[in-house]
């Protein structure tokens, strides 16, 4: 019997069967695992969109990391929270004011995250214009900025907040190029603007929102270098 047409056309469409029903289970187990990923991923973005970040003081400069996703209370009646606001100033006029040909495509936009709405829409249009494009062109150094003071001209614990004065705060930079320095002062008018936005978060933790930041610099002078301190 088993050398009979009929055996061999039995067995044969045994083992087609087998093999669709082990594709079938197949497809079966990965449609189950690709739901259960999916569930788990809309689930985590839901956990996530209404979490803020909590702000890590990772130094002693006063710098604040977002790293985890909880919501944290700023009581600016602290006093660490003037040391945080200085290291936010300082890192503000950084990425506004120095022009490292690798980064600067990434740290101006960065910087119209430290500014009002308003005042960012012209920063906006001056770089759909060519003005960073002209500096990544314009065959020159670059320019490094070192802070060295910042100033908060009002208390935290009064100034910033709807409805109260707006803060004051003065950075003092040298800005250095082609090994010669200028001495720069930049006066920062800034409120605070709570931000859901948690990109944004990670650049500007705080919520400062500077209105104006006008720069005055010195003349030019020889650089010291660092040997020569």
């Amino acid at each position: 019997m088993a050398d009979t047409p009929q055996y061999a056309y039995s067995d044969s469409l045994s083992r087609v069967w087998n093999r669709g029903t082990h594709a079938l289970i197949a497809v079966w187990i990965m449609a189950v695992v690709l739901l259960a990923l999916s569930v788990a991923i809309i689930r985590l973005a839901g956990e996530l969109k209404d979490k803020k970040p909590l702000w890590v003081f990772a130094d002693e400069v006063g710098r604040a990391y977002p790293k985890d996703y909880q919501a944290v209370h700023l009581d600016r009646r602290d006093p660490k929270w003037e040391r945080v606001f200085k290291a936010e100033l300082g890192k503000f006029v950084t990425l506004q004011f120095q022009v490292k040909k690798r980064t600067v495509a990434e740290d101006l936009p960065k910087a119209l995250l430290f500014m009002t709405a308003d005042t960012a829409s012209r920063f906006v249009a001056q770089y759909r214009n060519g003005y960073i494009n002209k500096l990544l062109h314009d065959g020159g150094s670059d320019t490094q900025i070192d802070v060295k003071n910042v100033a908060l001209l009002v208390s935290i614990s009064q100034c910033g907040e709807a409805g109260e004065q707006p803060c004051a705060a003065t950075v003092q930079f040298v800005a250095t190029r082609d090994r010669e320095a200028r001495d720069c002062v930049v006066d920062i008018q800034f409120q605070r603007e709570d931000s859901d936005d948690f990109d944004k978060l990670l650049i500007n933790p705080l919520g400062i929102a500077a209105s104006e930041f006008p720069a005055q610099c010195g003349g030019e002078r020889q650089a010291v270098s660092a040997a020569g301190r």
